[in-house]
């Protein structure tokens, strides 16, 4: 078999250029996704450690002692039935920044009435 004089040249040179593109895309989607990971893994430390402090603060409440004024957090007081001295409050925590939304945890629990007021 001769090889005519008029079959073109290069053909492995684009595909090479092919190549190299398909893997620079690859790349960036690596990265991209690697990025968005972190960010998450992040978001989810930062409710864990929001649920931490839901049931540290909730605990106390049920040990009789006042909630920690440090934690932002909210007390609410519920009207639902609860055996006597005690009644049910909703501790409410909001992670992430305010300004897009955030994550807001709630947590309830059976706490005695001289801890957590009177619904």
């Amino acid at each position: 078999m001769t090889r005519s004089p008029h079959q073109p040249r290069g053909v492995l040179f684009m595909d090479l250029i092919v190549a190299l593109a398909m893997a620079m895309v690859l790349l960036i989607m690596i990265t991209m996704s690697v990025g968005r990971l972190q960010r998450a893994e992040r978001q989810f430390a930062d409710a864990r450690a929001a649920m931490r402090t839901l049931e540290a603060t909730l605990l106390q409440m049920q040990a009789g002692q006042a909630a920690d004024a440090l934690a932002p957090l909210t007390v609410e007081a519920l009207a639902d039935p609860a055996p006597a001295g005690k009644h049910w409050v909703r501790l409410c925590l909001t992670t992430g920044p305010t300004a897009t939304g955030g994550t807001r945890l709630n947590l309830v629990g059976l706490v005695p009435v001289s801890t957590g007021g009177t619904p």
